[in-house]
């Protein structure tokens, strides 16, 4: 009987198929290779463009809004470029809302270097104190926001409901962006210079003076002449320490949260505030429950550490790079 087995169906071996997958993956490895050759040639030519030509118009404009280029580095952290050009063409806007002032005269050039300059300088303080905030646990409520906008309103005169209005009108932003690129960090640089006012131990000393003129004055010492003797404040002290009458939002939170719980006569302890240690009294107010409501306060102020000092030591310990973009 013949044999009717069939033979083995053969299989494709490895030694058959892998040349055609070492092909296959040589060719996505050679493009993936050219891809980034041409990314990373493009991101050359971009940063020559932009670092040494200044090249300025819409793509490059789009381009920087989506890849990160740095007009500065702090701890390793970006300033973007596209940051640092819109907050100046917001800058732009606001000198022109207020004066006449043409940005675009030749004869100007240095002068707007100069201002370049100076903002590129502040965003990188600015992000430098995001960081110093972070580390000792200073955040920003939604809370104080919306008191700092409420402020704001009254320091610019405009009812709130107006307040965003006024801001696009001055810088072309809205609401959001006043409130990242402004308000937030406003509260938390004041919340910062407040924290360095605080430390004992850089401030041990304006301390000790603070608690010995609150101890004067609990003794039945004059206010006033212990405000002309001892008082930081140039502008009060020769006042003895007069403030004079005051609406309400014209002090910052801290000392205007003192005034507000004071009687009429009394004195306060030390209220601490960015600008050091201060001892307030309320003389008087008039016009209270109504728009027109005032108060009369003097205070002593025994300055702290200048918070600009303190800022430029944590500068100099800090690794900070400014790229050529000015």
């Amino acid at each position: 009987m013949e044999n009717s087995e069939h033979p083995p169906l053969e299989t494709p071996s490895s030694t058959t198929t892998l040349p055609w997958l070492r092909v296959r993956w040589q060719l996505v490895v050679k493009i993936l290779l050219w891809l980034v050759a041409f990314f990373i040639l493009g991101v050359a030519v971009f940063s020559y463009g932009i670092y040494r030509v200044r090249w300025q118009n819409p793509t490059v404009s789009t381009i920087t809004k989506v890849l990160p280029f740095p007009a500065a580095m702090v701890n390793w952290r970006i300033v973007s470029l596209y940051e640092f050009n819109s907050r100046f063409d917001a800058y732009k806007k606001a000198i022109t809302y207020n004066q006449d002032y043409d940005f675009s005269d030749p004869k100007n050039t240095d002068d707007i270097h100069k201002q370049q300059d100076a903002l590129l300088t502040r965003m990188i303080d600015l992000k430098l104190e995001e960081q110093l905030a972070r580390s000792r646990g200073i955040s920003v409520s939604s809370d104080e926001v919306d008191r700092e906008l409420e402020t704001i309103a009254v320091q610019a005169q405009v009812d709130p409901s107006n307040l965003d209005d006024l801001v696009n009108n001055i810088y072309g932003w809205s609401r959001q962006q006043f409130i990242a690129n402004v308000v937030i960090p406003q509260i938390r640089e004041r919340k910062l210079q407040q924290a360095v006012a605080s430390d004992v131990t850089l401030n041990a000393d304006a301390l000790a003076r603070a608690q010995d003129v609150l101890q004067q004055i609990t003794a039945g010492g004059d206010f006033a002449k212990l405000a002309e003797q001892y008082s930081d404040d140039p502008s009060s002290k020769p006042q003895g320490g007069d403030l004079g009458w005051n609406p309400s939002g014209a002090f910052v939170t801290e000392f205007e949260d003192a005034v507000s719980r004071l009687e009429i006569g009394k004195t306060s302890d030390l209220v601490t505030t960015q600008f050091g240690y201060h001892i307030v009294q309320v003389l008087g107010r008039t016009g209270e429950g109504t728009a027109d409501a005032k108060t009369h306060v003097r205070h002593i102020l025994i300055a702290t550490k200048p918070f600009t000092d303190w800022l430029a030591q944590q500068t100099e310990q800090s690794k900070v790079w400014k790229f050529p973009v000015i």
